[in-house]
């Protein structure tokens, strides 16, 4: 889609459900886009003191928002890519 070179983008990147998608992702849009790759931050379950009578791996099933792959919690990122040019004035 030409038109993404000149957008902006937040993605949330789930290499867990493709594998390799971070690095298809980067190899795809690192000539027109920088991109800041960002961590996801598991909760703190000390903030849910609902949990707190749970295991530790419990608690970090509760908090990954269903995010689970062969008995641990998957790992999710975000990449905010943000265009390196600026669409043409008149032209989206």
């Amino acid at each position: 889609m030409p038109g993404l070179k000149h957008c902006d983008l937040p993605v949330e990147v789930q290499d867990f459900l493709a594998s390799g998608a971070s690095e298809l992702l980067t190899g795809r849009f690192i000539e027109t886009h920088t991109i800041e790759k960002i961590p996801e931050r598991m909760e703190d379950p000390s903030d849910s003191p609902e949990i707190a009578g749970l295991s530790v791996f419990e608690q970090r099933v509760v908090l990954s928002e269903d995010r689970i792959s062969s008995h641990k919690v998957a790992d999710t990122q975000w990449f905010f890519m943000r265009a390196r040019s600026q669409p043409h004035p008149g032209r989206w």
